[in-house]
């Protein structure tokens, strides 16, 4: 986890922690929310990540990871600072921070989609993709 509890500071460090959750999507995205506002507010501050208690080490694994994605998207010609809500945004200028996610969250579920099992009556797992007993 990027988040780090300290025993003496139990209560504050989740309540920064629960700040990025505010507003629904799950872990990811409130991973996502941690790492925007560690960019773009706090402009890579280490401070930052000391007053969240946040890992620095976490967050810098984090951008060289995204640095990496980015130029994989140039490298293919894909554009990666455009996103599907902008031309909604365009036209509904009211749009709410939890839509602004939805393209993001389709994509995880489409990515977890092959990882998806039932419980068989037999207590054993099965993918739902292709029958396979995990």
């Amino acid at each position: 986890s990027v988040f780090y509890r300290p025993k003496d500071k139990a209560v504050h460090a989740d309540t920064a922690r629960l700040n990025f959750a505010r507003g629904g999507g799950g872990d990811h995205i409130a991973l996502m929310r941690c790492y925007n506002e560690w960019a773009f507010s706090a402009d890579y501050n280490s401070q930052w990540c000391f007053e969240n208690y946040v890992q620095v080490r976490s967050m810098k694994k984090a951008r060289d990871v995204r640095e990496q994605l980015e130029n994989l998207c140039e490298r293919v010609e894909i554009d990666h600072t455009v996103s599907i809500m902008d031309n909604q945004k365009q036209e509904q200028q009211n749009i709410d921070e939890e839509e602004d996610f939805v393209p993001v969250l389709k994509a995880i579920t489409a990515g977890f989609f092959y990882n998806v099992a039932r419980l068989t009556r037999t207590g054993d797992y099965q993918t739902a993709k292709q029958p396979k007993t995990v």
